[in-house]
C-alpha cells in the first residue's frame, strides 16, 4: 500500500503531520471471552493532507533533508499539537473467507471493511531526551497489550522475531 501511494499522483507527503497511516499488517483482538476479531489500524490527520510535488521535493529537501522533522518539533514546540483520530477495520474469523485475496496478506486492502473511530493521538511535547526517547524506541510488532494479538499474516510472523532480537542486539538486553 505504500509504495502504491508513494508512486501514485499523490505524491510526497509535505509533512509527518499532514499525512495519514495505515498499519501494514492485520492483528487480533481477543476478549476475555477468547473472541477473536481481525483488524487493521488507520491514523488519520485532522491536520489534512498535504504533498509535494517532485519540484517541491527537491526544494524543501535540498534546503533540509530533516525537513518533515523540523516542522512536527516547531509545530509543537508552538503549541500546535497535531493530532490524529485513529480508526479499525474489523473482520470476523469467518470474514476471512469472503475476499478473493488473503486478507492476512500485509500487501492488501480491506474494500469495502467499515473504518470505525476508536480513539485519537495528540503529541502534545517533543521529547526532553531525543536519544533515550527516540533513538532507543523499540517498535517491534511482538510488543503488544493484553488483549491484542499478533494474526497468523506471514510477514508479521517472521517480523515477530526479527525485530525483538535486531532491537535486542542494537539497544541491550536492559534497555527493553
Amino acid at each position: 500500500r505504500t509504495l502504491t501511494e508513494l508512486y501514485s499522483n499523490a505524491g510526497i507527503p509535505a509533512s509527518y503531520r499532514e499525512m495519514n497511516g495505515n498499519g501494514v499488517h492485520a492483528y487480533k483482538f481477543v476478549n476475555d471471552k477468547d473472541e477473536v476479531h481481525y483488524v487493521k489500524f488507520h491514523w488519520k490527520s485532522l491536520q489534512g493532507t498535504r504533498n509535494f510535488t517532485p519540484k517541491d521535493v527537491a526544494r524543501a529537501q535540498g534546503a533540509d533533508y530533516s525537513h518533515m522533522t523540523q516542522d512536527l518539533v516547531s509545530h509543537i514546540s508552538k503549541g500546535d499539537f497535531p493530532k490524529w483520530d485513529l480508526y479499525v477495520q474489523v473482520l470476523k474469523p469467518q470474514e476471512l473467507g469472503n475476499f478473493e485475496f488473503d486478507p492476512l496478506d500485509a500487501t492488501k486492502v480491506w474494500p469495502d471493511v467499515a473504518l470505525r473511530k476508536v480513539g485519537q493521538m495528540v503529541l502534545n511535547r517533543n521529547p526532553a531526551n531525543v536519544f533515550q526517547e527516540t533513538e532507543q524506541v523499540a517498535m517491534a510488532p511482538s510488543n503488544l497489550i493484553p488483549g491484542i494479538e499478533p494474526s497468523e499474516d506471514r510477514l508479521l510472523q517472521g517480523r515477530l522475531f526479527s525485530y525483538a532480537d535486531t532491537q535486542m542486539y542494537r539497544l541491550g538486553a536492559n534497555a527493553l
